[in-house]
């Protein structure tokens, strides 16, 4: 929270607005609650909010999710949206009406395994010599420092894709500052895990 207050503070005084996408808020590991930046009531008027189902729900694929924003933007987004994604599927939006409506202890349920691969994946990616990597507070990835080896992360996502058959992302796919990184998806059953960890931990050796 005080990092979204110190956001707050350095925009005040700007034209800036605010796109907070906060798709992974219902994904939250170790008790945590999701400070969003949506409820600093003080922004709202400079602030587009958006969040989709695909995630919560597993509904990967479906692409649907809402946005709020006031109301003397929202004509705007509308028509952007009309043209750029067309009408949202009438079965997307039932299933998004079964998971508001419906129970959610799947959803607990589906977040305590995700904590649990969590846990498991950065154990033993930090067993790995070369390797740091930082806990993850949510989502399902983890994004480990790779930088010991002095490779591009774009060479090394390749490296590994081709040497060990295990398909990841480098971290400059997210931008420049994710160089020297990697980005590894834990949404998979353990067993998956520990194949495509121990296939990484073998080709990696290959570079000392």
């Amino acid at each position: 929270m005080k990092d979204l207050l110190e956001i707050t503070e350095a925009i005040k005084n700007t034209s800036c607005w605010v796109m907070t996408d906060e798709m992974y808020s219902k994904i939250i590991y170790d008790n945590r609650q999701y400070p969003s930046y949506y409820a600093l009531k003080k922004v709202q008027d400079r602030t587009i909010f958006v969040y989709g189902f695909s995630k919560a729900f597993s509904m990967t694929g479906w692409r649907i999710g809402i946005y709020r924003c006031r109301n003397g933007s929202f004509d705007r987004i509308d028509y952007l949206l009309t043209h750029v994604v067309g009408c949202t599927a009438t079965f997307t939006q039932y299933a998004v009406l079964a998971g508001l409506n419906g129970p959610k202890k799947p959803l607990k349920e589906m977040v305590t395994q995700f904590e649990k691969r969590r846990n498991f994946v950065i154990d033993a990616l930090n067993k790995i010599e070369g390797i740091i990597c930082q806990k993850a507070e949510g989502a399902f990835y983890v994004f480990p420092n790779i930088k010991s080896f002095k490779k591009r992360a774009k060479w090394l996502a390749d490296y590994i894709l081709e040497e060990a058959g295990v398909a990841l992302l480098d971290g400059t796919s997210f931008g420049d500052f994710g160089e020297g990184y990697l980005r590894i998806s834990y949404a998979t059953s353990i067993n998956n895990l520990k194949e495509g960890i121990s296939r990484i931990k073998n080709v990696l050796r290959r570079l000392s």
